[in-house]
């Protein structure tokens, strides 16, 4: 590699470190959209870096893994490695993601310095996707790193392709494919890149096709293990046919939009599509047609914008595995196919640099877009540095924004203790909610609008328990229950609905009990029950509610019952602290002490390494003091 390349490679990643590092990507706390419930909660990362631990990482998929089954053993492993470096600390995590991004931003430089011929142009525009305010999501979300971890493979593996070296090719797109399924899409980037710019020689031409042909194998069976061996949950429809359609060319604009003109950035863009006059469906409808006209006439006039064009289009094309369940678009989705659009705009500047007086114009647009790319990015890591940050951000950009609503609700109410402060955001999109129900017709239009009013019911239910109205949380709850879609569509949420209705009950039993009001108390805990094994079916792997039923069990003094419930929560969820302590209490009970001295410890070696609980970690520790004490143990943690 010559000097000036390697100058330049460190160049780049200095200037894309400065700028997150300055904005506090480093600093930024978990998010509560899944990085604190899945690292610290769940300890789903928990696990041992042994023979056992490794066959766990690559023989299966957890069913809870963000509640969905797609096989991504590299993403899971870096997340493992993750946790025994850094525990709860989040900085840790960040620098793993930003060091795969500063991977992605290296050798998309190296492609486009063997792409564009032009000394300046590919350092540019290596720096232009570099600061791209669309990548901040999959670096600052630590959840969502498998997009800059499989993004940087996947460079890796196009850019050996592009030198001819097959093995290390395929090697680094099957790890890209093991980081992040969507990265399955490079077969299509290097055959479009084949019919574009054909070989200048047999051994090239022979070369190319061995990678191909490798790539294609390998896709084969990573979509055998993903859609076979471990089914996504995500194939699961919920748009009909048309709205699938037009929601599709909808974003395929705002993907477009947003890589020229990232302006309103939000978690995530919440809707889609249902009137045919929509200006983003016309958008979309044009764009497509027009990208396709494009890739063919500049195919021989301006091979590099053509596959730029090419490559934008191509790298959408994982989203068409959850096309009928993706209403809700992710600026994530956008991180490998946005290059496309910068090397199709780098070409056309050095072509506009070459005529005469385009010099000034060329260094000027580039300028703007720095600046304009570098000031937005800035501002999107600032709100991604905390929860409430990040969503009250999204909801300014789009009140009645569900997801935004339904999160910030939860942190204020249960990670932050000030439910109050939740409520104008529910009144809001409840009421959004409930004016664009009013206006749907179609029965799929009028079940997406029920499924979402029936998530901010039931959150408007868990503020509501928050702050001690048991009674209005339960109504609110019940209702969420009758506004639900059947099962079939979406289980998780409905499971999520009967859990937290059972939680309110079981929280309203322990505040008649403190009351004196013992039968009041015994008959919620029952149809607490009830609601835990109602979520169990509607969603066999919604761990949770095990957890729930098992205490309720315990609460009712059916030791054995919760034993034998709390086994099948451990099976999916084996980090899970509160299911191992509430089995040595139960076996405690059960006077089984060898089974309860083994939970507990279990339990107080992984709360000690967690810290997530320091009340429970406390009372597992008077529990083990008192393990060989004649007397019985009756307690609940």
């Amino acid at each position: 590699m010559k000097k000036g390349t390697i100058f330049s490679l460190l160049a780049l990643v200095a200037a894309t470190a400065l700028l997150y590092g300055l904005s506090g990507v480093f600093q930024a706390q978990f998010s509560h959209l899944d990085d604190f419930p899945y690292i610290v909660q769940l300890g789903h990362y928990d696990r041992p870096l042994n023979g056992q631990g490794l066959r766990e990482i690559f023989g299966k998929v957890s069913a809870t893994e963000m509640l969905h089954s797609y096989y991504r053993p590299i993403f899971t492993l870096i997340r493992v490695v993750d946790y025994r470096l850094f525990g709860n600390s989040p900085a840790g995590y960040h620098v793993t993601n930003f060091l795969f991004y500063a991977l992605a931003v290296a050798f998309a430089f190296l492609v486009l310095q063997r792409l564009i011929r032009v000394p300046w142009a590919p350092f540019l525009a290596a720096l232009l996707f570099a600061w791209h305010p669309l990548h901040v999501e999959p670096v600052a979300w630590i959840m969502a790193g498998g997009y800059v971890i499989s993004g940087g493979l996947l460079f890796l593996s196009f850019h050996l392709y592009l030198r001819q070296r097959t093995w290390g090719s395929l090697l680094s797109y099957a790890a890209a494919c093991l980081a992040n399924p969507p990265a399955i899409v490079l077969p299509a980037l290097v055959a479009g890149h084949m019919w574009i710019f054909p070989a200048e020689n047999r051994a090239e031409a022979k070369s190319r096709r061995n990678t191909l042909a490798g790539m294609a194998l390998l896709a084969v069976g990573i979509v055998f293990l993903n859609y076979v061996v471990f089914p996504q949950r995500y194939s699961e429809a919920a748009l009909d046919t048309p709205t699938a359609l037009m929601t599709g060319l909808g974003n395929l604009f705002r993907y477009a939009w947003l890589t020229l003109a990232p302006l309103g950035l939000r978690i995530p863009w919440d809707g889609y599509i249902f009137q045919v006059r929509s200006l983003l469906l016309m958008a979309g409808a044009v764009v497509l047609p027009a990208g396709v006209w494009g890739i063919w006439r500049l195919r021989r006039r301006n091979r590099i914008a053509a596959f730029g064009l090419f490559w934008f289009f191509a790298s959408l094309l994982p989203t068409v595995g959850v096309w009928k369940n993706t209403f809700a678009m992710a600026e994530r989705y956008a991180f490998v196919a946005s290059f496309g659009l910068i090397l199709a705009g780098a070409d056309l500047l050095a072509r506009l640099r070459a005529r005469a007086g385009g010099k000034w114009l060329v260094w000027a647009v580039c300028g703007f877009f720095l600046v304009f790319f570098g000031v937005q990015t800035s501002q999107r890591i600032r709100a991604w540095r905390d929860t409430e940050t990040l969503f009250a951000d999204t909801f300014r950009k789009d009140p009645g924004n569900v997801l935004a609503t339904k999160i910030l609700s939860r942190y204020y109410s249960q990670f932050v203790m000030t439910p109050e402060k939740a409520v104008p955001y529910l009144e809001e999109a409840v009421r959004s909610t409930e004016a664009k129900l009013s206006g749907r017709t179609h029965p799929n239009h009028i079940a997406i609008e029920r499924y979402n009013l029936a998530g901010l019911k039931n959150t408007y239910g868990i503020v509501r328990r928050e702050m001690g109205a048991f009674d209005e949380a339960i109504a609110l709850q019940e209702e969420a229950v009758r506004l639900a879609p059947p099962e079939n569509w979406e289980p998780f949420r409905k499971a999520e609905i009967f859990f937290h209705l059972g939680l309110t009950r079981q929280k309203k039993a322990m505040y008649l009990e403190s009351q004196g009001k013992k039968a009041e108390s015994t008959e919620n805990l029952e149809r607490a029950l009830e609601d835990y094994h109602k979520s169990i079916e509607a969603a066999p792997e919604y761990s949770i509610s095990y957890q729930n039923a098992g205490n309720a069990l315990f609460q009712l003094g059916r030791y054995q019952e919760a034993v034998d419930l709390l086994q099948k929560g451990l099976v999916l969820t084996p980090n899970n602290i509160e299911v191992l302590a509430l089995l040595g209490f139960s076996y405690m009970n059960l006077e089984d002490k060898e089974n309860a001295r083994r939970f507990v410890d279990l339990a107080l070696a992984k709360s000690a390494r967690r810290q997530a609980n320091p009340a429970l970690h406390e009372d597992l520790r008077r529990l083990r003091s008192e393990m060989d004490s004649p007397n019985e143990i009756r307690r609940s943690p």
